[in-house]
């Protein structure tokens, strides 16, 4: 069993700051088996992986070997801080509107023009996205 880790407080920058700091981010590589023992921090209990937009849009981006053949891969996940710091989301109509927009935001902080696919919803709500590293 994990441990509840402190959260990164709400740090909304623009994005040619938070693609300054992507690099940093895919540095390293995180054993989701050490997490769930409790022996590491996630990553979204780090700075480092946690990129706030100023519209109120918070990626967690890290890489992570995953099953079956533990390839690294670039994991991103997707939440929603303040919402009145969401101007944008008035104007969408649906979720396929929300997902664009968030994978929008995930090339410009990235820098890629490669695609994320989309491995699933937590217990939490929380949308997560994969993309195999370095390909």
């Amino acid at each position: 069993m994990t441990n509840r880790q402190p959260r990164v407080p709400f740090n909304p920058q623009p994005i040619e700051e938070l693609n300054r700091r992507y690099p940093a981010a895919v540095r390293d590589t995180y054993d989701v088996r050490e997490i769930i023992e409790g022996r590491c921090i996630p990553p979204s209990a780090n700075a480092r992986h946690v990129f706030d937009t100023e519209e109120g849009l918070r990626l967690i981006i890290s890489v992570e070997p995953l099953p079956p053949d533990f390839r690294s891969y670039i994991h991103m996940s997707a939440s929603f801080n303040r919402p009145r710091c969401l101007p944008k989301t008035k104007s969408l109509k649906g979720a396929d509107e929300v997902e664009q927009w968030i994978l929008e935001t995930f090339k410009q902080i990235s820098g890629t023009s490669r695609q994320l696919e989309f491995l699933g919803v937590s217990d939490g709500g929380i949308p997560h996205w994969v993309m195999e590293r370095g390909h």
